[in-house]
């Protein structure tokens, strides 16, 4: 997912809205689909 946040970056910063738009939507449909990130800590 970072890859596609990263892409979206440089999208913007080239000015294609319309690409930009289609990464905010593969961004959108894949936060539906993956649980939410968590951090395990293990104790030594």
């Amino acid at each position: 997912m970072q890859h596609l946040i990263w892409a979206l970056e440089e999208i913007e910063k080239s000015g294609n809205v319309e690409a930009a738009q289609s990464v905010r939507i593969a961004l959108e449909a894949l936060r539906k689909r993956s649980p939410p990130a968590s951090i395990h800590i293990t104790a030594r």
